[in-house]
């Protein structure tokens, strides 16, 4: 009796550790959240099973893609994209030697994708995190008479925030407003027409 037990409880452990084993690739974690089409981005991709042999991005828009560094935990790919992708929002995977992943939503566009900075030079695409009622702020230089667009997607990408833009001056006076709801998905859209000084 006791012989089948320890037989039967280390069957268990063996198909356990199978299938553990042959746990295809997640995804949890995307930095920045875009690719720069006819450009280059460096992403760092964060899950499980992430070190298989033959890790891609799977997309017909990528033209090549290069393994800067892979452990169990993270991916970091040079993506290069297509210079004709239409700019929009594309569901990608992870393909590796233990399956393909769980998909996620990136943009693609033209402009430089980086993550969330506390300075930076325009047109750029940011990338961040949000959490109850944190606050993402970054500075930017504005030229007078020049149109100002910022857009956040984060409904849109699966995010449940409820995002609001403020653009202030160098004085801390809001002088623009993009509201919860103002683009699709409940996300937020700001624009504005920057006066002389």
């Amino acid at each position: 009796m006791n012989s089948r037990l320890a037989f039967a409880l280390s069957c268990c452990v063996l198909l356990s550790q199978l299938s553990a084993a042959s746990a295809a690739p997640t995804v949890t974690e995307i930095m920045p959240r875009g690719l720069t089409s006819g450009g280059t981005t460096v992403i760092t991709l964060r899950g499980t099973q992430l070190d298989q042999a033959d890790g891609q991005i799977l997309s017909s828009l990528i033209v090549s893609q290069k393994v800067l560094k892979a452990t169990a935990t993270e991916l970091q790919l040079e993506v290069e994209v297509a210079a004709d992708a239409v700019p929009g929002l594309y569901r990608l995977r992870v393909s590796n030697a233990a399956g393909i992943s769980n998909a996620w939503l990136s943009g693609i566009d033209s402009l430089p994708q980086v993550a969330f900075q506390p300075t930076v030079d325009l047109p750029i695409a940011l990338t961040g995190t949000l959490g109850g009622a944190a606050i993402l702020e970054t500075k930017v230089t504005l030229e007078a008479g020049s149109r100002f667009v910022a857009d956040v997607e984060c409904g849109r990408i699966g995010g449940t925030a409820r995002p609001v833009l403020r653009l202030l001056d160098p004085n801390g006076v809001q002088v623009a407003f993009g509201r919860y709801r103002s683009a699709p998905s409940g996300d937020a859209r700001l624009t504005a027409m920057v006066k002389v000084a």
